[in-house]
């Protein structure tokens, strides 16, 4: 099964980056896992002087930064919020994608866990190229967690219901390894769910030719049925009886409906798909779902 022992997580001392430690230290309370939270102060680039000498510009020396009382606050933001001992802080200065995916190299992390959304000044730090750069650079699983849901501000963190979209390429098979992990340490509910696209060429290709389109849509229905039913391992169903859900339609919107209609509170899903599955994961799939989803989204390389 899937150990999780290193947890990296970066904050800017937002809310948003508050709700994103809060599930790292739930994660970290059920397996045991050391944390390291992360703050990055970003090098801004120095205003050019328009003093010119011999044709060189100057420009000025930038301040020596004192770590020292940022290294304390960082601290005292994360003391409200792992407890326990098994957190350690790190302040870098520097480019924050750059910092990020070397302190996830550097600590061999098994999971990262960063919020969509920043403080004013990061604008928007994670949500869209950044986020993706992040998720294409480093090879640990990563969560990315929307802004606190209303209903459960200063709630426990539980994944009570989690949805995990599979399209039967190695990412996905990894992505429900650690789907049934979570279940299994939360005691949640696990919903599989494969989406059905019905591509024009098999339609006009191939030995199923002789197949109405209603045959065909059964056809793919049930041969995703016994494909999910076996991916299931025999010992994980001492612990849980997954949900399958077989919706028609373009995987993003399907993955979000399904998440709204179950009040998931965690998505999982794999990085990357096969060839001539609308680029399901890592593409404009994980964008939509990264940038649609209501609740953290665990994305899973292979």
């Amino acid at each position: 099964m899937v150990a999780i022992k290193r947890i990296v997580c970066p904050i800017d001392f937002s809310d948003f980056s508050q709700h994103a430690l809060e599930h790292a230290a739930g994660v970290a309370r059920w397996y045991e896992s050391q944390v390291t939270v992360l703050h990055v102060i970003p090098i801004q680039p120095p205003p050019v002087s328009q003093s010119e000498f011999d044709g060189y510009q100057l420009t000025p020396q930038a301040p020596p930064i004192e770590l020292g009382p940022i290294a304390a606050a960082v601290q005292r933001f994360c003391a409200p919020v792992i407890q326990g001992g098994r957190a350690e802080t790190v302040v870098r200065v520097g480019n924050p994608l750059d910092e990020i995916v070397g302190e996830v190299g550097a600590r061999a992390a098994d999971l990262l866990v960063m919020g969509t959304h920043g403080r004013s000044g990061f604008d928007r730090l994670f949500l869209g190229s950044v986020a993706e750069r992040v998720i294409r650079k480093v090879s640990c699983p990563v969560m990315t967690v929307p802004p606190r849901n209303r209903h459960l501000a200063g709630g426990p963190i539980v994944y009570k219901t989690i949805l995990c979209p599979i399209d039967f390429s190695p990412p996905s098979v990894r992505a429900l390894e650690f789907a049934l992990t979570l279940a299994k340490e939360a005691g949640g509910r696990l919903i599989l769910m494969h989406a059905i696209e019905v591509q024009t060429d098999e339609m006009m290709f191939g030995e199923k030719t002789h197949y109405t389109v209603p045959e065909y849509f059964r056809y793919l229905r049930e041969d995703a049925q016994k494909q999910l039913d076996s991916m299931v391992p025999d010992e994980a169903r001492a612990w849980c009886t997954p949900e399958c859900r077989l919706p028609s339609g373009t995987p993003y919107r399907q993955i979000l409906a399904t998440a709204d209609e179950t009040d998931a509170d965690l998505i999982v899903m794999g990085v990357a798909g096969r060839a001539g599955f609308s680029t399901m994961l890592l593409g404009s799939t994980t964008n939509q779902v990264l940038r649609g989803a209501t609740c953290p989204v665990l994305t899973v390389r292979s």
